[in-house]
């Protein structure tokens, strides 16, 4: 869903407007980034770029409970920072600013939001499946890459690439194991296009019902604290690590929701 397409949804279907926490700029678009913290978009912008949040769920106020309509990037486009290498480097031609040019090229997968990115890299430097490399707007920084040539399809991806692909994104699942457990424990039902509900946890492969259900009584009673925890406690049938990977998979596939990947 595009931005002009939500605030366009928002002019419609708001019937209640609502102030920012900290000022009384009044706004229709209103986005939320805890449970009681409003901000509008004037004073999100005043907030360092330490504390701001890069994207927040966009919620629409009007009677009963807020209803959630999706994520939107609200400081620009969606950037990734780091990536994991999928395959060798190999030499591709291809054009660049008028030029034809030879260059090794490997293909990435962001840290963040999953985007699968081709990448020239800087001559002799060695690179291989599984490697964590900076791929932000710092150019200081890179020391392995030299430019994006940009986004990349699944169909687009290599036999290495895609073999490796649900191995980077377990690895990702494991570094990045304090953001989902806080999916496991923060997670409730949406509302899909058609008017019916669902709950995100079933769109989970491998998980049924009745688990489900079982990490709903869990965390009442505690929240997860990791992995491990949530394995032990719920019971799970696979990892929760693989069973991410195998959601991320699916839906950088083609899956018509999505959850983790990038809009």
């Amino acid at each position: 869903m595009t931005e002009e397409r939500i605030r366009s949804y928002m002019r419609r279907k708001i019937l209640e407007l609502k102030t920012c926490a900290d000022c009384d700029h009044y706004r229709e678009e209103i986005f939320i980034t805890e449970p009681h913290e409003r901000y509008c978009i004037k004073k999100l912008k005043e907030i360092s770029a330490e504390d701001r949040p890069s994207t927040c769920p966009y919620f629409i106020y009007g009677r009963g409970t807020p209803q959630y309509v999706g994520s939107i990037s609200i400081f620009g486009r969606k950037y990734e920072t780091y990536a994991y290498v999928l395959d060798t480097p190999r030499l591709v031609n291809f054009r660049r600013k008028k030029k034809q040019i030879t260059a090794p090229v490997v293909q990435l997968i962001g840290t963040m939001y999953f985007t699968l990115l081709e990448a020239a890299i800087k001559c002799d430097v060695p690179l291989f499946p599984f490697k964590r490399v900076y791929i932000g707007r710092d150019e200081r920084q890179r020391s392995e890459i030299a430019y994006i040539k940009g986004r990349v399809s699944y169909r687009e991806l290599t036999e290495e690439s895609r073999r490796n692909l649900i191995y980077a994104i377990e690895r990702i699942a494991i570094y990045r194991e304090e953001s989902f457990i806080k999916f496991f424990n923060t997670a409730g039902p949406i509302k899909l296009w058609a008017g019916c509900m669902i709950h995100q946890l079933d769109l989970l492969p491998k998980l049924w019902k009745r688990t489900r259900d079982r990490i709903l009584e869990e965390r009442k009673k505690c929240f997860f604290k990791n992995y491990e925890d949530l394995q032990q406690r719920a019971k799970l049938c696979i990892p929760p690590e693989r069973m991410i990977a195998l959601r991320i998979l699916a839906e950088l596939t083609g899956s018509k929701y999505k959850l983790f990947v990038r809009l």
